[in-house]
């Protein structure tokens, strides 16, 4: 069996690609409101770079848009002049039935103050407003609270910083991610403690108890001569008349950090906050991708590849539900000269997949802990069973008929009809032994992998290709995200091997990167070894000490022997564009992946 990859292609190009967007294609805007909804996306405002006129044409491709703020002309009676200026009302879009509700009855001597550039987001059915602009260009230091079922401003502090669309992006804290337990961002008396995976079988908090825990957190760059990068965790119901905040820039790494972006933008997915933007040098100007990990505060570089190197790429959006950052851009336009007219175009977009990074949502399961409990008792007892599956090794499993019929309805197709030689009940065959046989039906039961013998790799990787083969796509979504959690060295081959059978790019393109990086890393440190030996003339004492010390450098790498024999590839080179070759077997093909 032998696979090749496109040396001119690296691994970044077989999960990126560009595609050309039809339709009413808006015309090149300065300053629009971008939003993505479900799988639409929506251009609100702007002002044309052709003419320089505001528009308030709406392009589209949870229910409802909220739009504050920023520059328009005042309807007001008793206003005439055409002249610019900044706004402070609220209009809310139904996608549904496409019409505009203007909120009239909003208090307003409560109304923060007219503004535009400012930071914006909804959580718990708030819509938090940060910093921005007046029309003559000063900045506001103040953070502003709307309730979206109340119509009302329910909360105003001030801030120490200012904040803009030029230079800021701002994310709200995934609290309900177990994994943010850990994270190092929180000051230790502020970490959460109600936290599950399981968003939907959290206990409800009371809605002041939730509104205590919100937490903002703005990432800023400024200088970009001699870039200042700051992080600040906000929590905005905290505090009388001044915002209580948190300033966690020192926190970051420093081994690989952004560059100044201009116009960032940011949103989370999973716990990693996903900043896009885009950097400009005398030199050399890119759109850039990057992913900040909100538990161990380390950035990395999302690579768009090929698709991002040639053009003008413009504005970043994230799609939490399909791990995927999407860019708006011209393939045939200059940045620069789009970036000094502040620019954005529709005419194209590239879609970066996140999970090869090993950033995505975890899925949304639907039963708690004590249900999955529940329901493996209900499996381990016989007597509430009906019918025996068999497995391929010979053992018979009682179950449910209606339980299997329910959440399995393949099921049906693989009834043996009762035989006394064999059974006095139905039997369902089973195509597997039993260690997968028990763990394919611990999850028809429970929706979940959560049991030791569920999570063991090899039962992982078969799981996922009975989910393929019995079409149960809801196991396929979990396994896969199961096998993202169980990949590291010794199991990388396995998995990558699995993913190419049940064609999950992304975890196959993961798991290559982390075969590849311990290649690299074994020989980087042989070499090292290597010219430490031939640098020296040795006595027999000194000999005898270096092949000591050499043995214990291979010791501690004797876990990446499995890539030596028989070895996966036969040459790589320094970038992510490789030449492999897997061993020969009685089954040979060849596989030459196409980019998207």
């Amino acid at each position: 069996m032998s696979f090749s990859l496109n040396k001119q292609l690296s691994l970044a190009d077989y999960t990126t690609r560009r595609l050309e967007t039809r339709g009413e294609i808006p015309p090149p805007l300065s300053g629009a409101s971008i939003t993505m909804v479900k799988d639409h996306i929506y251009v609100f405002g702007g002002r044309t770079a052709s003419r320089c006129s505001m528009t308030n044409d709406l392009y589209s491709n949870n229910r409802y848009l909220v739009v504050f703020g920023g520059i328009g002309y005042r309807s007001a009676p008793q206003i005439l002049s055409d002249r610019l200026c900044t706004l402070n009302d609220i209009h809310m879009f139904d996608t549904e039935t496409c019409a505009w509700v203007l909120l009239n009855e909003v208090e307003t001597s409560s109304l923060p103050l007219p503004r535009y550039a400012h930071l914006s987001m909804c959580e718990n059915n708030i819509l938090i407003i940060i910093g921005g602009q007046t029309i003559e260009n000063q900045y506001i230091y103040d953070i502003n609270l709307f309730d979206l079922s109340t119509h009302t401003w329910i909360q105003k502090n001030a801030l120490d910083t200012s904040y803009g669309t030029y230079r800021a992006a701002a994310l709200c804290l995934p609290v309900e991610d177990i994994s943010m337990q850990k994270s190092i961002l929180y000051p230790p008396e502020k970490r959460p403690k109600n936290s599950s995976l399981l968003l939907d079988t959290i206990p409800p908090l009371l809605k002041e108890e939730k509104n205590k825990q919100l937490a903002v957190c703005v990432y800023s760059n400024y200088n970009f001569s001699n870039i200042t990068r700051d992080l600040q965790i906000i929590y905005p119901f905290q505090g009388e008349s001044q915002a209580k905040s948190y300033n966690r820039s020192s926190l970051m790494g420093r081994q690989e950090l952004p560059p100044g972006l201009r116009f960032p933008t940011g949103r989370v997915i999973g716990h990693h906050f996903i900043l896009t933007g885009t950097y400009l040098a005398s030199t050399h100007n890119a759109f850039h991708i990057w992913a900040l990990d909100l538990v161990t505060l380390v950035w990395k570089q999302i690579d768009g590849g090929s698709a991002l190197s040639i053009g003008s790429w413009n504005y970043g959006f994230l799609s939490e539900m399909k791990n995927k950052v999407f860019v708006l851009g011209h393939r045939d336009k200059n940045l620069l000269e789009d970036y000094q007219e502040r620019r954005v175009n529709y005419n194209h977009l590239v879609v970066v997949d996140l999970e090869s990074y090993g950033i995505y949502l975890p899925p949304r399961l639907k039963h708690s802990v004590a249900v999955h409990d529940i329901y493996l008792q209900v499996l381990a007892d016989a007597s509430l069973a009906n019918l025996d599956v068999v497995t391929k090794d010979g053992c018979y499993i009682p179950a449910n008929s209606a339980i299997l019929a329910n959440r399995w309805p393949l099921c049906e197709k693989l009834v043996v009809h009762p035989s006394s030689r064999i059974s006095r009940r139905t039997i369902i065959q089973f195509p597997e032994n039993y260690d997968v046989a028990i763990a394919f039906l611990q999850f028809i039961y429970t929706g979940r992998l959560l049991t030791v013998q569920q999570n063991q790799p090899h039962v992982l990787t078969k799981l996922l290709l009975l989910s393929d083969m019995l079409n149960v796509p809801c196991l396929k979504e979990v396994a896969v995200y199961s096998l993202h959690q169980n990949l590291t060295l010794t199991t990388a081959r396995t998995i990558y091997e699995t993913a190419i059978l049940t064609s999950e790019i992304a975890l196959q393109i993961r798991a290559l990167r982390v075969m590849i990086n311990a290649k690299k890393v074994l020989h980087q440190t042989q070499h090292h070894t290597n010219a430490m030996l031939d640098s020296e003339h040795m006595s027999s004492q000194s000999s005898c000490s270096d092949s000591f010390s050499l043995t214990l450098s291979l010791s501690k790498y004797s876990e990446y022997s499995a890539l030596q024999s028989p070895s996966p590839f036969t040459n790589f080179s320094s970038r992510d564009s490789i030449s492999a070759s897997l061993p020969s077997s009685p089954c040979t093909y060849t596989m030459h992946p196409t980019p998207h």
